[in-house]
């Protein structure tokens, strides 16, 4: 009997472009601090307040594109090299973490802040833990400047936790039916909990940002990957259906609130589902939009968007700090400054060339056998390939 057929993922210029919008709008609204003279202490965006709404991006495009990957090497080699994916997920992203803890630091011990706070948040974000901290904006001790690193704590928890789970629960030849069911009633699961938690008066920043209330996303990006690369994606009407998901979450960047009803009773899964409907359209071809998020300069914003996520808000923060007598546009030049100096730095000296070294460790004859020993199989697969992660 001849081998299914299944979708294989490689590079995809519309994913950076996805990065490089939502990067883009999460610095305009952080820069809510050194653009308005009356910015709300409590920390809440006023500049663009639904900018949120690109989080959700990130989410759906991480499920997505990890689970994919890992299906990919599935189907190639029957298995999945789990140290190997450990270490490619590490070297892409934990050294310039790193080097963004060590200046902030130094930053922290100059300038008197609270060196408690700064060592307990250093640790959280380290053990991948710091979102679990942050119950209310008003309460919450983590360190000036770092609170962004939330998010990247969930997604490492789901890099950690999600190989596992397409190996052993979700392999790429379980009926997509059973995965359609686990997959779907683990995110109605979040959603009602979500729901419920908000009725109960539960802070608007702990169902943001913690796994069991946020995950949802990242499952919903993982399930619409399993569709994928069944072939079972739907594509009439589908550049469509993107033009109306923009235009939602458009919408929804002016209108919408993190700390509002809507996003907490069911608006994150809207969101979502918009974020998965414009991914399978710039996967698709023939939506116009895609082919211009594609585009080089969205390409390359997009390999620095992680840099410019660690950075910019600490840069942001100091400004605000030491520059308070300047005029907002002065202050949001120097922090674009600084934030582009910092960005440069950390792609040329710890990104660009980590990349290249995690690229040269996967054609290593050594290091390709050791990813294969270590590699756990389920079930027969086809001859054993170097699968390189996009």
């Amino acid at each position: 009997m001849a081998s299914p057929t299944y979708r294989q993922i490689g590079y995809e210029p519309g994913f950076d472009g996805i990065r490089a919008t939502g990067a883009l709008f999460a610095v305009t609204a952080h820069a809510s601090m050194i653009l308005l003279p009356d910015f709300d202490q409590k920390g809440l965006p006023e500049l663009l307040p639904g900018t949120f709404v690109f989080m959700d991006a990130f989410f759906v495009l991480s499920g997505f594109l990890i689970t994919a990957l890992l299906l990919k090497e599935q189907h190639r080699t029957g298995g999945i090299g789990l140290l190997a994916f450990y270490r490619r997920r590490a070297l892409r992203l934990l050294p310039a973490l790193w080097l963004l803890l060590v200046v902030h630091y130094i930053y922290a011990s100059i300038v008197n802040y609270d060196m408690q706070v700064e060592r307990e948040t250093i640790w959280s974000v380290s053990t991948f833990t710091v979102n679990l901290r942050m119950d209310n904006i008003l309460t919450a001790r983590v360190a000036t400047g770092l609170t962004q690193l939330w998010s990247l704590s969930l997604e490492e928890q789901f890099y950690l936790a999600w190989p596992l789970i397409v190996l052993f629960v979700l392999p790429l030849r379980r009926r997509l039916r059973t995965v359609t069911i686990i997959l779907g009633s683990a995110i109605v699961i979040i959603t009602v909990r979500r729901y419920l938690m908000w009725s109960d008066g539960v802070n608007w920043l702990r169902l943001y940002t913690h796994t069991d209330t946020r995950a949802d996303s990242l499952l919903l990006g993982a399930l619409v990957a399993y569709w994928w690369v069944h072939g079972r994606t739907p594509r009439k009407y589908l550049p469509a259906a993107a033009w109306v998901a923009t235009a939602f979450i458009a919408w929804g960047v002016i209108n919408l609130s993190v700390d509002g009803d809507f996003a907490n009773r069911g608006g994150y899964n809207i969101l979502a589902t918009s974020w998965a409907v414009i991914l399978l359209a710039a996967l698709d071809g023939r939506w116009f939009m895609g082919r211009i998020i594609g585009a080089r300069p969205f390409r390359a914003m997009g390999r620095l968007s992680y840099g410019l996520y660690l950075w910019h808000v600490p840069i942001q923060f100091a400004v605000a700090y030491h520059a308070q007598d300047l005029p907002p546009l002065v202050r949001f030049a120097i922090a674009s400054a600084l934030t582009f100096i910092a960005v440069y730095l950390s792609w040329k000296l710890v990104e660009e060339p980590l990349i290249r070294y995690k690229d040269h460790l996967e054609k290593k004859p050594a290091l390709r056998d050791q990813g294969r020993s270590t590699e756990v199989t389920a079930g027969a697969g086809d001859p054993p390939a170097v699968v390189a992660e996009v």
